[in-house]
């Protein structure tokens, strides 16, 4: 019984609670709430303070860090005076200053080593700035420059250079350097673009390394980098360059430390390794895509594909206006890969569109103006000969004399009205030598042999009588060995009436006509007839039977070429011009073709590269380049010309450079003959944690990506900008926060 009670009670006390214990979890309750909203506002205060001390801080990019580069390419020669490639050129441009420079924001030529007036491309003076510095601290001097230039005037280390130089004088005037040129050409300004090497160093190196590859120790730079270290990468195996600041440049800093260049020595080797570099420049799509840690920042250089008409041999504008319409650029660029290549609208590379919707598109009346008919037209005109031709057929048989009738091409005219009642005819026999002459059977006792022409007078007179009214039908003999045979009959009409003159000749011409389509209807009844059923109905055809036809040539420089060719031979051929393509293995071929003047192309497809210059398109148009250079579409027009020498003889402001284009772009609309097609996308891949603080779409070429080494960063600090952050200005954020 005790025991029960005390289970009883035990069961009691769990399950009915005291009014103090509810109490106390209510207040833990509320406390533990309380401490959470505490934590909450401090959470959103401490993030609202920082965002407003934060909200307009300065970013400071920090000067420190590597960039870690891949080339596929053997080691470069180093040497600035050679005649380089890119990934060459692209080293060299971080190691050498040049004259000039190219600021790539603004797409213009700016002062590099020297200030240099280029206002007059014949005389150019540059003095060299304070700032030009060796990486020994020595400065940059005349020396340095004219012993640069004297070796590649004077060797042949450089073609391209020392035939701009040929007939250049190089000279010292007051602690300047002058350059004179016999022209007058901006193309002249490419040597002011060349590096620079020190004379201490010229004078020190033997011919064999002058023309071969430069050391990579105890050399002296002038750009933001310098030689640190050649070495074997003994993790990848290959070669390796490292480049590190140059202290004595004091110019314009790049964030980049370090550059370290990695050279692989194809692209399986480096598509093994691409975890491990940090930039490359994948102009042929290695790459591309694969590795989501690389970014791709795309860019072009002033090359384009393009189709050009040779006007010489189409010379129908509105047939050159047909078939340009007819190729389909962005149809083209999309079946080529979309995201590799961008339009090109024009030869600058501007957003003006050359391109025109033609006046006429009646493809059968261009081509029948210029006589290539469709089957059915062709029979007509070949069996049914128009009267306009046979008229003319007729009336050029026909003359009309007064006093004389004279035979310069051993014939005369077959018909001849005359309201003359003496006539003289002359007859020359050049080298024929009949024995005797007769006019019907009257013999010539004027003729004697060897005579070199023989005389006949046609008169009403009486004493001759070799003339009556209306039709006088004569027939003259050669007697040759006491045969006479016959050598031409021809028919006088005489009238005294003008008028009956005229009447007469339209009833003959009539009578011929009616003759001659007899004749012509029996002919075209045959064989003819025959031969132009068995055309094909689609195509278009001349008299002669020859189907028109167009020859596209296309220089075999960039693989895509024969793709596009064949986009444009299948666009032009949908409206049944058969199309010839022919391939040009290389530019070489393409020189001796045009310079020995021949140009048996229709259309040309080709590669254009404008280098450093992309509004000098001289060579393309100018009259002067027809006959035996690159105006493929051999177009010539004064007020064209005109203006392309403007644009290539000297650097104008940027009001009057557009101003020129557009008048150029202008001339091309009108004169069809040309077609640009598409340029590539080159890609820089850049590993996601470099940043940068601007970046171009745009590069003279592939080489000036270095300038982008200025903008690029890894780490930054925030400044804060203490000026009006106080407690009023705090709530006024925190309440404006709250609106949004």
């Amino acid at each position: 019984m005790k025991y029960f009670l005390n289970a009883s009670s035990c069961f009691s006390n769990t399950n009915h609670k005291t009014p103090n214990m509810d109490k106390e979890k209510i207040f833990k309750l509320k406390k533990y709430l309380f401490l959470l909203s505490v934590i909450f506002f401090v959470f959103i205060g401490t993030h609202l303070a920082y965002l407003y001390l934060y909200n307009d801080a300065k970013k400071i990019e920090v000067e420190w860090w590597t960039l870690s580069e891949a080339i596929v390419w053997a080691f470069p020669s180093l040497n600035p005076l050679l005649q380089y490639n890119d990934y060459n050129k692209y080293i060299i441009n971080t190691l050498y200053r040049s004259l000039l420079t190219y600021d790539i924001k603004d797409w213009t030529i700016v002062w590099d080593l020297a200030k240099c007036d280029i206002s007059n491309l014949s005389y150019i003076e540059c003095s060299i700035k304070d700032d030009s510095k060796w990486s020994n601290w020595e400065d940059v001097t005349t020396n340095d420059i004219i012993s640069t230039y004297n070796i590649l005037k004077n060797t042949d280390i450089n073609p391209s250079i020392a035939a701009i130089l040929k007939n250049t004088k190089i000279e010292e005037k007051n602690g300047n350097i002058v350059f004179k040129s016999s022209t007058k050409d901006v193309k002249f300004l490419n040597i002011l673009f060349q590096p620079i090497v020190s004379a201490k160093i010229l004078d020190s190196i033997w011919n064999t390394e002058l023309f071969g590859n430069f050391s990579t120790e105890n050399w002296l730079y002038s750009w933001e980098y310098a030689v640190d270290i050649k070495a074997q990468d003994e993790t990848l195996w290959i070669e390796k360059l490292n480049l590190i600041k140059n202290p004595y440049y004091k110019w314009e800093h790049s964030y980049v430390s370090k550059i370290s260049l990695k050279f692989f020595k194809d692209n399986l080797e480096l598509i093994k390794n691409k975890d491990k570099i940090s930039s490359f420049n994948d102009t042929d799509n290695v790459i591309w895509d694969t590795v989501p840690r690389l970014e791709s920042y795309k860019y072009i250089i002033p090359q384009y594909t393009s189709i050009f008409i040779n006007k010489d041999r189409i010379t129908s504008l509105d047939l050159r206006n047909f078939l340009l319409d007819k190729i389909d650029r962005e149809n083209i660029v999309k079946s080529l890969w979309n995201d590799k290549y961008t339009n090109v609208l024009n030869p600058f590379l501007t957003d003006y569109n050359i391109d025109l919707k033609p006046k006429d598109q009646n493809l059968v009346k261009i081509l029948e103006d210029l006589g290539y008919y469709k089957k059915w037209a062709l029979l007509e005109k070949v069996m049914n000969n128009s009267n306009e031709k046979l008229k003319q057929d007729a009336i050029n048989t026909i003359s009309s004399k007064t006093k004389y009738i004279s035979s310069t091409d051993k014939k005369i005219n077959k018909y001849t009205f005359t309201s003359g009642s003496n006539i003289l005819l002359k007859w020359n026999l050049f080298w024929e030598n009949p024995d005797a002459v007769y006019i019907n059977d009257f013999k010539l006792n004027s003729y004697k042999k060897d005579d070199k022409n023989f005389y006949f007078r046609l008169s009403t007179a009486l004493d001759y009588k070799t003339l009556k009214d209306w039709k006088n039908i004569y027939s003259v003999y050669f007697e040759k060995d006491w045969k006479k045979n016959l050598k031409e009959t021809f028919t006088v009409f005489y009238y005294k009436d003008s008028a009956k003159i005229t009447a007469a000749k339209d009833d003959l011409i009539k009578t011929m006509i009616a003759l001659n389509k007899t004749k012509t209807t029996n002919k075209a009844s045959d064989e003819k007839t025959k031969k132009i059923n068995t055309l094909d109905d689609k195509y278009f055809y001349n008299r002669d039977l020859k189907r028109f036809e167009i020859n596209l040539d296309y220089v075999w420089l960039q693989k895509e070429n024969l793709e596009i060719s064949n986009k444009i031979k299948s666009n032009i051929e949908w409206y049944w011009i058969i199309v010839n393509t022919k391939e040009i293995a290389s530019i070489k071929d393409l020189n001796d073709n045009i310079t020995k003047g021949i140009k048996n192309y229709d259309m040309i497809l080709v590669w254009v590269n404008l280098w450093s210059f992309d509004f000098n398109i001289f060579d393309y148009f100018h009259s002067s380049q027809a006959k035996a250079w690159y105006n493929l579409s051999s177009v010539k027009r004064i007020d064209l010309d005109i203006a392309l020498e403007s644009l290539s003889s000297s650097i104008q402001n940027e009001e009057k450079m557009n101003s020129l284009k557009k008048q150029v772009l202008s001339i091309l609309k009108q004169e069809q003959v040309v077609k640009t097609i598409e340029s590539p996308y080159l890609h820089y891949l850049v590993d996601k944690n470099i940043k940068w603080v601007s970046s171009t779409d745009k590069l003279p070429d592939t080489s000036y990506r270095y300038l982008w080494l200025q903008n690029a960063y890894i780490i930054e600090n925030k400044q804060i900008n203490w000026a009006g952050k106080w407690f009023w200005s705090f709530m006024s954020y925190v309440v404006e926060a709250i609106k949004k």
